[in-house]
């Protein structure tokens, strides 16, 4: 769900060509399983992601706070928010997880196998591994 939901906003901002550059689902696998851990996830939103989206965008970093919200992106200063990711007290105060969710349209608690730490079941695991190109 949550891997839709940045593709529907990056096709929706991102302007010309912005169906061929969806994101992937192998951006949350791990060893050929969904990432389990929200280290993990964390790690690959802030590594992967966000550099892809800042190339995508052209660093506008307008469209980059359209596309991955406004706790993510510092549009007045032209940066990205690191300190989430970084910051022990951000993290642990679910900071990360709260941006995460609201890329979803309704906000709804995106990733609670990742932050209990479990592995994703058989039922969300098709949630990660849609087809970034269906609709």
């Amino acid at each position: 769900e949550w891997l839709g939901a940045l593709n529907r906003r990056i096709c929706e901002n991102v302007g010309r060509d912005a169906r061929n550059r969806q994101v992937g689902h192998s951006y949350l696998m791990e060893k050929g399983e969904p990432i389990s851990s929200l280290s993990s996830f964390s790690q690959v939103v802030q590594d992967e992601i966000i550099p892809l989206l800042e190339e995508y965008c052209y660093e506008d970093y307008s469209i980059l706070e359209t596309v991955l919200g406004r706790e993510l992106i510092d549009v007045q200063r032209q940066m990205i928010r690191h300190e989430i990711f970084e910051d022990s007290r951000l993290v642990e105060a679910g900071v990360f997880v709260r941006a995460m969710s609201r890329i979803s349209k309704d906000g709804s608690d995106l990733i609670p196998a990742v932050i209990q730490g479990s592995k994703v079941s058989e039922e969300n695991e098709n949630d990660f591994c849609d087809d970034p190109h269906e609709d």
